[in-house]
Order: structure tokens, then sequence, then C-alpha cells
């Protein structure tokens, strides 16, 4: 007799020579049919692709190809089994009209601009959305994202994204008259002058303030900037920013009287040294008084500053320009230091001399100044 465990081996070895001849002999592979899709008879028409899903499930070669076996080839067959248009499955990577099983594209147009993202699926021009959904369908079922936006370049023709008046949507570049859709500018005539910069919008000449939003939207809608002034000499008549007496803004280079709307100088002679920065109207040298103030009224109407005594250096023979004074040495001893300081807080919020940075007010910036030059 053979011991127990060689009749066991024996046994287990009977049985997977029967379940190999049973699965060799029933229906086999390859057999007729598609391994991509259900059919009444075992087996399918790819050797290959037939043994790895009967390997699976024996069914497959038992009985019948039915619609788990299909399944089971689109996961273990992918090249096989690939999407396939006119198969009447609509897969990914299938669109309408190429597979005639994918249902149209019904959101072109749609309501957003082409050129931008967002949320809604499709976009304005039907030509350019029905390009790119056809490379991806998504972007007319679930939403135009920056992916779509990124497609129009190729599918919907070079700078089809470049503003275009009359499209209906305003774009950074665009403005009113030109382009109808973009808003009218209502801030022309504004209240700050044209030449200068301020932070109100528009400014007060009308036809030179449309000129200049028609090019910068921003400086009708935000303020009025250096960009903005810059534009005056395109936007605007010739030598618009030129001084021009009896336009109601004194400038600097116009003077009393030949331009009324400044004030009289009636502070030449004073006190105050020509040569050197005082919180006093004018200086003590008549000629060179009027000079200075022929060229910056202020010098005469609000203090002797810093400023001031640039210009006398440059107009005026009595002050010497290859020596020019310390602007925060305030009080003339020759020292910056806690005199001078004192001087400068004294006029905290103010004007004059203390005004080291000419910004019409004594402040952080001054005090900087100073104590950066402090001796």
């Amino acid at each position: 007799m053979y011991p127990i465990q060689r009749v066991s081996a024996f046994a287990s070895l009977v049985v997977a020579l029967a379940a190999a001849h049973s699965a060799l002999s029933v229906g086999g592979c390859p057999a007729t049919g598609s391994c991509c899709e259900d059919h009444d008879t075992p087996g399918c028409e790819d050797s290959s692709c037939c043994t790895a899903v009967c390997a699976s499930d024996p069914f497959c070669c038992e009985s019948a190809w039915d619609s788990l076996c299909a399944g089971a080839a689109e996961d273990l067959c992918p090249e096989l089994c690939g999407p396939v248009c006119g198969d009447t499955i609509c897969e990914p990577g299938e669109s309408y009209p190429e597979c005639p099983e994918c249902p149209p594209i019904d959101n072109c147009p749609g309501v957003g601009d082409c050129c931008d993202p967002h949320a809604s699926p499709g976009c304005t021009d039907e030509l350019c959305c029905d390009a790119v959904c056809v490379i991806d369908p998504t972007c007319c079922t679930f939403g135009w994202d920056q992916a779509c936006v990124n497609l129009t370049s190729n599918s919907c023709g070079a700078g089809f994204c470049a503003p275009v008046c009359g499209d209906t949507i305003c774009e950074p570049g665009e403005s009113f008259p030109t382009c109808p859709e973009c808003p009218p500018v209502d801030n022309c005539p504004g209240v700050g002058d044209c030449c200068e910069t301020h932070l109100s919008p528009g400014c007060t000449d009308e036809t030179c303030c449309d000129g200049v939003c028609s090019a910068d939207p921003t400086c009708c809608e935000s303020g009025w900037d250096q960009a903005c002034v810059n534009l005056v000499a395109t936007q605007c008549a010739v030598g618009f920013c030129g001084s021009v007496c009896g336009d109601t803004l004194c400038e600097p280079g116009e003077s009393f009287p030949e331009c009324p709307e400044c004030p009289p100088v009636d502070n030449c002679p004073s006190s105050g040294d020509c040569c050197e920065a005082h919180i006093g109207l004018g200086c003590n040298n008549e000629s060179c008084c009027q000079s200075v103030c022929d060229t910056d009224p202020t010098c005469c109407s609000t203090a002797w500053d810093q400023g001031c005594v640039s210009v006398a250096q440059q107009v005026c023979a009595v002050c010497d320009p290859k020596v020019p004074p310390e602007p925060a040495d305030l009080d003339g001893d020759n020292v910056v230091g806690s005199a001078d300081l004192g001087i400068l807080l004294g006029a905290w919020g103010g004007s004059g001399p203390a005004d080291l940075d000419g910004d019409g007010v004594v402040g952080p910036a001054d005090l900087a100044i100073l104590l950066g030059a402090w001796s």
C-alpha cells in the first residue's frame, strides 16, 4: 500500500490534469467573434486576448463570450479594445462628428469669452467653440477652464484672443468711443490739472482728458498718475503743458504781473539770506529775489526753502554754487545736530526749510534725511 501522503499528492495531480484538459477541450482560442464585443459562442478571434480572458474567467471559453468577457477584454487587452468610432459606445477620447455614436456638441456658442476661463460650458464664438470641443469635449460638457483657453491659440487662429473692438466684451487696451462695448468715459473734465499728477480720475481739460483716457482708461478710473501726464504730450495739443499766462494756474516759470493768476511779488527784498534756506518769504538781495521768484513763485509766497536756494545758486551772482549749504543744517551753524532736530520736530506737519525733500510737508522722510546728515 502507498503511504497516505503519496495518495493525496497523486489525487491533486489528477484533478489538475483534468481541469487543464477541460480548458483545452472546451471552446478554445482563437474562435469566432470579436473579443471586444459580447456574442453567444465561446472564445474570440484574437488568440492572446482570448487566452488571457479565459484564464481569468473559464466561462468565456466554455459557454459564451458575454458582456463580462467583453469587459474583461477591455481591461486585459487595451490595445485591441481601445475607443473605436462607430462601435455604438461613446467612450473617453471620442467626440461628435468623428464618432457618430457621441452626442452632438450643443453648447456652442456658449455665454463666456473663449479667451477667458469660466464655469459654464462652451464659449461665445461658435466656430472656435466647436474646434476646441472636438479636441477636448469636456470644454463643452463641464466648463471652459484654462486648458480650454490654451487650446484656442491652436484651434481658433492666430491672434484670435487679441482685443477686438465690437466683440461685446470690453478688454484691457479697449476704451470708449473707439470700442462701443466699453463704458463711456465720464470723468472728463475732472478736477485736477492735466499736466500734473493727482489722485482723482480725469483732468480739467475735457478734450485732452478724453484723448488720454482713450489711450489709458485707468487715467479716468483710478487716478491721474505720471503715466497719464506723460500721455498728454502725444494725446493733447502741441505745447499743451507749456507755461501759459491766463490759464488760472500759476505754474513754475510764470510770475506777476505778466501772469495775473500769480500773486504779486512783494517780498523782495526781505531779511533772509538769498543763499540759505529760511522760513521767511523772499530774500535780502532784490534782483536775486525777483529772479528766483520769477522762476518759482512759491519762494515769495510760501517759504524760501532749499529749492529756492538751488535756483539762486544758478541765477544769482551773490550765491556761490560751488559750496552748496547742507539742507539739514537748519540753524546755519555748519553742524547737523540736536538743534536742527528740534527745529524739524517743531515744524512737523507744516512746511518751510525743514521740508528737506520738498514734498510740501515736514514728516518722516525729512527726519530720515536729517539723521542721515547728522554730524
